[in-house]
């Protein structure tokens, strides 16, 4: 007598160090693809796109403001912020009540260009990160 077809076998599931690189991967792609269209489509890395974002969402920010905002260490983002100065897409401006703090906002053309952008990938990110639990933030750490 034949046997009766049984569906197929499954594999195993994938240890959780696997799964976990598998996830880290995919936020690596994601990243390399949103770069590579972000800069075809307006000549920006998707790092600059995403520090623009913020200083268009909020004007007159630090640069400690700015690096808070994107969760990236205050050297890092000036670089950008100077590459962005450069492009004519943000300013650097005295605040008017007090002289020492310097805001940062975006230039007319640096606002026409976040119009037209996707949404930065880093912002889902942090988004989402935000909005687990501490504890499940934990066990993503």
């Amino acid at each position: 007598m034949k046997k009766p077809d049984s569906a197929p076998a499954r594999a195993p599931p994938a240890p959780p160090g696997r799964r976990a690189l598998d996830h880290l991967r995919s936020v690596v792609r994601a990243l390399r693809l949103q770069d590579a269209e972000v800069s075809r489509a307006l000549g920006l890395s998707a790092a600059q796109l995403f520090v623009l974002q913020e200083v268009a969402r909020a004007p007159g920010q630090s640069m400690g403001q700015l690096a808070e905002a994107t969760q990236t260490d205050p050297s890092s983002v000036s670089v950008v912020v100077t590459r962005l100065e450069g492009g004519r897409l943000v300013e650097r401006r005295r605040a008017a009540e007090d002289a020492r703090r310097v805001e940062l906002r975006p230039t007319a053309l640096g606002l026409a260009i976040v119009r037209g952008a996707p949404q930065a990938v880093q912002q889902g990110m942090i988004r989402a990160l935000e909005a687990l639990s501490p504890a499940r933030l934990r066990a993503v750490v």
